[in-house]
């Protein structure tokens, strides 16, 4: 049998051996044209049931930004950039920076990325590993000169160097209405918004990822003609301010100076048109870096009462003092309780004794509501308030939207306080001292809110701060609109308030003079209220101070709040070192220059006339 074996082979010898070459030479081209038709045509047959072969990509990074945050006139308070993170992954093309022609590589990425040459080695010389982080980098121009391919080839304009997209948030105008645009968490894979408008409008800022659905190779990649279904990426809504970028910049400025001078880092103001609600500026300080709202400083101050992630304006509410006493006032006259003309005898003491406490006046003799108002009589007001009585006080205020949230379109508002128990049932006292200001807290907005009745014929208006969220494509999917939510007080009796009001800016024995702006009739309040101390009952050095008014007084366009906590004026030069600080304070003279100046500043920037022109060139007037 070998032996046969042995002649067959020795006789087909040549056969043989070309047969075999011919079966391997065959199998391999086989297997090449497999390879082929299957990356060209997808000839592998593609089972619907087979998960391994379902492409489903979503679409996000660049392609769904997030929309922006813009001021009235345009100016970017918030917007999305794209950015990419570079990363090396040093088995590519194996490259290694110890050969020249490899070290031009590492040059090029240093100087266009600009990062230290020593750092780029260091990274590209890693073994261990792949896809170690380089940088973060905005520039668009390194961007197209380190990443794609070199035309006509398929190699890398920069081997080894991984680039992946992604937009990063920037906050181009820094501190200004920091507390208002809010800032985002910086989680990349949950980015979303966690104060002001970056979270009360998260799901119209936030882009819509796409969608891609359909068939896939081994290799991963995607078989168009498979494809079932596509939704494009869309980026998200634009939000429209009702700020103006000037004018914030103004009240902030002016705000810092009179923290400055003031010796404290505690203040607000807010403008707001009298007749729509319409939010012309609201600031607030201490304030922060979006980009830093996790700051140390801001972990410090966390749960304080200077924490610069409070909006003032909104989030605190506190004892106004005696800027409620207009209030009291409206309350009063549409009750017919007095008129502006009606006398009240407070005595010569200057001291009003009532439910075993004592209540002190500057004012002495007999004084009317309108002068009452402009000298802020404590007792003349206390005398109103058992007039009207404690249910009548309650209702007011509730009516004036004192003790609820305006609900303007920004997170974090707080409500009023007026404890209807302590006030009805609890402390007789309280009715004596509700009218002036006392045992009742506000927040600034609510103040501007109530205020605004006295400009526009008695309306309670609803505050807003966004004009419009708008789509790329321009459709405009919400609108800020004025709304009148009540009429607490007919615009008789609000007329009434105003004219009274004028006095307190006007009058020579009035507390607001230095409020006046020249061209222009103001009519305000000044507020200085005692702080609650820690230990029970008033502290005597932390004060409050409050000017609210409204211009022009003739015929009324803008309301402006301005609020300073804990000023500590310089003390007069014959003041012994011992003095109280605290006597010294008077909210005439702290906040009124301050709302002086806001409010010069809105009439130029809102361009209305003035309605008392002939003190533009009083030059003389120095009060």
């Amino acid at each position: 049998m070998l032996k046969w074996w042995f002649r067959f082979l020795e006789k087909y010898d040549k056969i043989i051996r070309y047969t075999l070459v011919f079966l391997a030479l065959a199998g391999a081209g086989g297997l090449v044209m497999r390879k082929v038709a299957y990356a060209h045509w997808g000839s592998v047959p593609i089972v619907e049931e087979r998960p391994e072969y379902k492409y489903d990509r979503k679409i996000e990074g660049v392609w769904a930004l997030r929309g922006s945050i813009y001021c009235a006139d345009g100016t970017p308070l918030a917007e999305s950039i794209i950015a990419w993170d570079y990363y090396v992954d040093p088995s590519t093309n194996a490259v290694n920076p110890k050969e020249v022609r490899r070290m031009d590589v590492v040059t090029n990425v240093a100087e266009q990325l600009n990062l230290p040459l020593d750092k780029v080695i260091d990274v590209y010389c890693r073994t261990s590993g792949r896809n170690h982080f380089l940088c973060r980098s905005t520039d668009t121009q390194a961007h197209d000169a380190l990443v794609g391919y070199k035309p006509h080839t398929w190699k890398r304009k920069a081997p080894g160097l991984i680039a992946r997209d992604r937009y990063v948030r920037k906050y181009p105008q820094g501190e200004m209405m920091a507390q208002i645009v809010g800032f985002i968490l910086k989680d990349p894979t949950n980015a979303v918004g966690n104060a002001g408008i970056e979270m009360k409008f998260e799901s119209s800022l936030r882009g819509t990822p796409g969608r891609i659905v359909g068939a896939k190779t081994k290799s991963r990649n995607e078989l168009p003609e498979k494809r079932i279904l596509k939704v494009d990426a869309k980026r998200g809504a634009d939000v429209h301010l009702t700020v103006l970028a000037n004018l914030q910049m103004e009240v902030e400025e002016a705000l810092r100076d009179a923290c400055e001078t003031y010796h404290t880092d505690m203040a607000t103001a807010v403008v707001m048109d009298v007749h729509t609600g319409r939010i012309y500026a609201m600031a607030s300080l201490p304030a922060f870096l979006p980009d830093k709202f996790n700051s140390k400083e801001c972990k410090e101050r966390k749960g304080q009462p200077n924490n610069p992630h409070l909006n003032r304006a909104i989030a605190v509410n506190y004892e106004p003092g005696s800027v409620m006493k207009p209030l009291t006032a409206a309350a009063a006259l549409t009750e017919g309780v007095c008129t502006p003309e009606k006398e009240y005898d407070i005595g010569t003491s200057g001291v009003l004794y009532r439910y075993g406490a004592r209540l002190k006046d500057h004012a002495t003799g007999k004084i009317t509501v309108a002068d009452a108002i402009a000298r802020s009589s404590n007792i003349a007001f206390a005398l109103i308030g058992e007039e009207l009585g404690a249910q009548r006080l309650y209702d007011y205020f509730t009516k004036f939207g004192l003790t609820e949230r305006t609900d303007i379109d920004l997170p974090g508002e707080q409500h009023g306080i007026l404890s209807k128990v302590a006030l009805l049932y609890k402390d007789k006292l309280k009715v004596t001292r509700v009218p002036i200001g006392q045992g009742v807290a506000v927040t600034a907005l609510q103040l501007a809110r109530a205020y605004a009745m006295f400009g526009n014929g008695g309306r309670l208006v609803k505050p807003y701060i966004v004009d419009r969220i708008e789509q790329e494509d321009g459709e405009i999917i919400y609108e800020g609109k004025p709304e009148v939510v009540a009429q607490p007080i007919s615009e008789k009796v609000a007329k009434q308030v105003l004219t009274m009001m004028r006095g307190v800016v006007e009058s020579r024995r009035g507390t607001g003079r230095r409020a006046r702006v020249k061209g222009y009739s103001v009519a305000g309040k000044t507020g200085t209220a005692q702080m609650p101390s820690r230990t029970g009952g008033y502290s005597e050095d932390d004060y409050n101070t409050t000017f609210a008014g409204i211009i022009p007084a003739e015929n009324p366009k803008v309301v402006i709040v301005v609020n300073i906590t804990k000023p500590i004026p310089t003390l007069p030069p014959n003041a012994s070192p011992k003095a109280r600080i605290g006597r010294f304070v008077d909210a005439g003279k702290i906040t009124g220059p301050t709302f002086s100046r806001i409010a010069a500043a809105a009439m130029m920037y809102l361009e209305i006339e003035p309605d008392k022109p002939g003190e533009v060139m009083d030059d003389d007037d120095d009060d």
